[in-house]
């Protein structure tokens, strides 16, 4: 899913093996420069927030449903 990682201080794209995933994160925890840390940390805090996950769960399973329905 590339078109979830819109900008490089966000994550990284990688080829969906294990070794490609852990070079990537080995990469984004080997990060030096704090200000990119924290911009990541803010972010994850505020994308994956419990309440907005649950949140897109509800909106997916209602229009799952709808479906269904019609």
């Amino acid at each position: 899913m590339a078109g979830l990682v819109t900008d490089p201080i966000l994550g990284r794209v990688t080829d969906p093996d294990p070794e490609a995933v852990a070079a990537a994160c080995e990469e984004l925890l080997a990060e030096t420069d704090a200000e990119r840390r924290v911009a990541r940390a803010a972010f994850a805090r505020d994308r994956y927030d419990h309440r907005r996950v649950a949140a897109a769960v509800a909106d997916i399973l209602e229009a799952a449903a709808g479906k269904e329905r019609g």
